[in-house]
């Protein structure tokens, strides 16, 4: 994984929770409904490759990109990105 710079504790702390285990929810969600990462990728309309760097955690999506998976699954931002 990529080390990112961060400006102080808070915000790196902020960023192992977003880049770190909570991305696999993703893949659970996604594996839950059955669905490959291709298949997922075209319902939200992103490549398959970034939706493999999502569940890695080796990117963090966009707030708008964020919303469209949310949506998809039909659950908050929080649910997936957050703990």
């Amino acid at each position: 994984m990529t080390k990112y710079k961060t400006c102080c504790t808070i915000c790196t702390d902020r960023e192992t929770r977003i880049r770190g285990e909570n991305l696999t929810r993703l893949k659970q969600l996604r594996l839950e409904k059955g669905m490959s990462q291709s298949e997922l990728s075209k319902a939200v309309g992103v490549s398959p490759k970034y939706i493999s760097f999502l569940e890695n955690g080796e990117r963090t999506p966009s707030l708008r990109i964020a919303k469209r998976i949310a949506d998809f699954f039909r659950v908050q931002i929080e649910d997936i990105f957050l703990k």
